[in-house]
C-alpha cells in the first residue's frame, strides 16, 4: 500500500482526536505538527540550556559582560559594547539572578530556542514537512548551538532577523497586521544586535539588485505583484503604518538602553556602523581568508550541500524566497571571505539562509519517499552504503591512531566499493530511484556527522581552540584564582573578598571579570613596580618576578589557549578532521598571582 505525500500532510495537520466512544475531541491548536515543534522546542530549551556555564567566558564575552555588569553594580556601563541589545539582556539577568557565567548567555540561549522556532511562520512557504526539517537543521547546527551557548549577540541577529523577515513574508501573503508589527519590532531589535546587522542589510540589498539584474524579479510575476499590492496596502492602511513606524523606533530605542536607564545605549547602536567598517578591514582579525568555507564545509556539510540545491532549484523555478534567501548566503559568504575580523558570527549569517534552503530541499526529498512508497528497496540501500561509510570511517580513524598505510588503503578501497555499489544500485532501480537512495543516505550519513560535531562543540571542546569556531580559548584554570584568592582574603583578612589586588591592566578582560567580586582593586597601565604593597597581585607570567615593593610568591594560573598546526603530517591532519587532536601542544598565555609573604 503507498502512502501518498498527501496523507502525510494530512497526518501532520490533523487536528482531531477520536475518544473510544466515538466521539470527536477536536483541540484547534493541538495538531501532530504542533506537538512536534512543542518538541523540537524543549530539545532546543534543554541543549541551549544544560550546563550554561559550564566553560569560562571567553575574551569577547568577558568584555560584554563586564559592561553590563559594571551598569548593575554601580559604575554604570560602558557605551562601547559590542552588542547593545544583549547589554540590556545581561543587565536584566545580572540584576534578577546574579552575574554568572550562565546568566551572561542566558539571553543568547533564548534566542536559539526562539530561533529553532521561527521556521513554523514561513510553512505555507516552505511546506509543512520542509518547515519542521528546517527547525530540526537550526536545532543541530554546530555553529547555530555554539552562538547559542555564547555569550554574544550573534545569534540574537540571526533571530530578529530571520522573525523580521518572516514578518514581511506574512504580511505579504496574509495582510495581517500582526505580522507586520513583527517585521518592525524585530526589525528593531536587529539594529541594535551586532554591527554585522549591516552585513544583512547589504546583502538583502545586494541580493535584490543582482536579482534585478539577472531579471529573476520580473521572471516571478505573482511574487513580483505580491509585493506591489503589499506595498499599496501599507499606504492604505494608515494605522498599521503607523504603529508599525512606532514598534519599530520603540524597540530600537527603549532595549539598548534598557528602558531608558541605560542612554548610553542609543550611542552604543550609533557605533555599530562605524564597528562594522573596522570590521572589513583586512588586518582587522588574524584568521585565514578561507576560514569561512573551511566552517562550512568542516561543520555544516549538511546545510551547505543541500541548502546549495535548494539555492539551484530556487534559480530554476519561480521562487523569489528562495533567491533571496541564496544572494543573502552567497553575499554574506563574500564579505565573511574579504573581510579581516572574521569569526563565528560571520559563518553564522551563512549558515542560517542556508538552513532554510536545506529544510526545503529535504522536505521535498521526504515527501517524494512518502509518495513512491519504496520502504524496503530504499532502507536496503540506505543501510548498505552507510554500513560501507561507517568501515571507510573507522579504517580511517585506525590510521589516524596507528599511522599504518594499510587502514588508509582499506578506506580508499570501502570508499571504491561504495561508488561501485551506487553505480550498480543506479543500473537496477534506476536513476530516479538512485537519486533517491543516494540523497537518502547522505542525509543520513551527514546528519550524524553534524550531530556528533554539534555535541562535541558545545558540550565536549567548547573551550578548545583546536575547534574552528572556537578561534581562542579560556582556560578552565582560571576560575581557580578567584578562588584561591578567597582563601587567602578568609585566611588573613577573616573575609571573602576584601583582600587588596594590584592588578597589571595586560592580563585582559576575562580575568577582569574573575575578579570582579573582589572589593579592592587597583589597576596599572603598566607594569607593577616598587609602589606596589597590596596583599596581591596579579601580572602576565613573564620569564622574571616583577620588581615589587615587598617579598611575594607567585602561583601561575593559564588564562588564554590558542593554536596553531605546525608541520602537519597526512596522519595529522586525519587525526585534526576526525578528534580535533594534534601532536602540536596548545599555546597557554598564563597569570600569576603574586602574593605578599607574612612576617612571622
Amino acid at each position: 500500500m503507498n502512502v501518498s505525500a498527501s496523507l502525510l500532510d494530512d497526518l501532520i495537520q490533523s487536528e482531531s482526536h477520536r475518544t473510544d466512544a466515538g466521539t470527536s475531541l477536536t483541540v484547534p491548536w493541538l495538531t501532530l505538527e504542533t506537538a512536534l515543534y512543542g518538541l523540537l522546542g524543549l530539545l532546543a530549551l534543554v541543549s541551549r540550556l544544560y550546563a550554561l556555564g559550564g566553560h569560562p567566558l571567553t575574551a569577547p564575552e568577558a568584555r560584554q559582560a563586564l559592561y553590563a555588569w559594571q551598569a548593575v553594580s554601580g559604575p554604570g556601563g560602558d557605551a562601547l559594547a559590542a552588542s547593545p541589545l544583549l547589554f540590556a539582556g545581561q543587565a536584566l539577568a545580572f540584576a534578577l539572578l546574579g552575574a554568572s557565567d550562565g546568566a551572561a548567555r542566558l539571553l543568547p540561549a533564548l534566542a536559539g530556542v526562539v530561533l529553532v522556532l521561527l521556521p513554523y511562520l514561513l510553512r505555507h512557504r516552505l511546506g509543512r514537512i520542509g518547515a519542521l526539517v528546517t527547525s530540526a537543521l537550526l536545532l543541530i547546527s554546530p555553529t547555530v548551538l555554539f552562538t547559542s551557548r555564547n555569550g554574544s549577540g550573534d545569534v540574537l541577529l540571526l533571530a530578529a532577523w530571520l522573525a523580521a523577515l518572516a514578518g514581511l513574508i506574512g504580511w505579504v501573503d496574509f495582510r495581517r497586521p500582526g505580522y507586520l508589527y513583527l517585521a518592525a519590532a524585530a526589525g528593531g531589535a536587529a539594529l541594535a544586535a551586532t554591527a554585522a546587522v549591516y552585513t544583512l542589510i547589504v546583502a538583502l540589498g545586494g541580493g535584490l539588485l543582482l536579482l534585478a539584474f539577472l531579471g529573476r524579479l520580473a521572471v516571478d510575476d505573482d511574487g513580483w505583484q505580491s509585493l506591489r499590492a503589499a506595498w499599496q496596502e501599507v499606504h492604505y492602511q494608515q494605522g498599521v503604518l503607523r504603529n508599525s513606524v512606532a514598534l519599530f523606533l520603540g524597540t530600537l530605542i527603549l532595549l539598548p538602553t534598557t528602558l531608558f536607564l541605560h542612554l548610553e545605549g542609543v550611542q552604543a547602536v550609533a557605533d555599530l556602523l562605524p564597528a562594522w567598517i573596522a570590521h572589513l578591514a583586512p588586518w582587522a582579525g588574524d584568521q585565514p581568508w578561507g576560514y569561512p568555507l573551511v566552517g562550512l564545509i568542516l561543520g555544516e556539510p549538511l546545510s551547505l550541500l543541500f541548502g546549495l540545491a535548494g539555492a539551484i532549484v530556487a534559480f530554476g523555478q519561480r521562487d523569489l524566497l528562495g533567491r533571496l534567501l541564496a544572494t543573502w548566503a552567497g553575499v554574506a559568504l563574500l564579505i565573511a571571505l574579504l573581510a579581516g575580523g572574521r569569526g563565528p558570527g560571520d559563518l553564522l549569517l551563512v549558515v542560517g539562509p542556508l538552513a532554510v534552503l536545506a529544510g526545503k530541499t529535504i522536505g521535498r526529498l521526504l515527501e517524494e519517499t512518502a509518495e513512491r512508497g519504496q520502504w524496503l528497496q530504499d532502507g536496503l540501500i540506505v543501510s548498505v552504503l552507510t554500513t560501507v561509510a561507517v568501515f571507510c570511517y573507522i579504517e580511517l580513524a585506525s590510521y589516524a591512531f596507528r599511522r599504518e598505510a594499510s587502514f588508509l588503503w582499506l578506506a580508499a578501497l570501502s570508499l571504491g566499493l561504495l561508488l561501485g555499489m551506487l553505480a550498480l544500485y543506479f543500473v537496477w532501480a534506476g536513476q530516479q530511484a538512485g537519486r533517491r537512495g543516494s540523497k537518502l543516505a547522505l542525509l543520513l550519513l551527514l546528519g550524524l556527522v553534524t550531530i556528533a560535531s554539534a555535541v562535541n562543540l558545545a558540550y565536549r571542546r567548547s573551550d578548545d581552540p583546536r575547534e574552528l569556531l572556537v578561534v581562542e580559548g579560556t582556560s578552565p584554570n582560571l576560575r581557580d584564582l578567584p578562588a584561591l584568592l578567597e582563601q587567602v582574603s578568609m585566611q588573613r583578612l577573616s573575609a571573602t573578598e576584601i583582600i587588596p589586588i594590584t592588578v597589571d591592566e595586560s592580563v585582559g578582560p576575562a580575568v577582569r571579570w574573575y575578579l570582579r567580586d573582589f572589593r579592592y582593586q587597583t589597576w596599572l597601565s603598566t607594569s607593577p613596580g616598587p609602589e606596589v604593597t597590596t596583599e596581591a597581585v596579579v601580572t602576565p607570567w613573564k620569564p622574571y618576578a616583577p620588581d615589587l615593593g615587598a617579598a611575594y610568591f607567585g602561583e601561575d594560573f593559564v588564562a588564554r589557549t590558542t593554536w596553531r598546526p605546525q608541520n602537519f603530517t597526512w596522519a595529522d591532519w586525519a587525526n585534526w578532521l576526525l578528534f580535533r587532536k594534534s601532536p602540536d601542544r596548545l599555546q597557554q598565555d598564563r597569570v600569576v598571582l603574586w602574593l605578599r609573604q607574612q612576617e612571622d
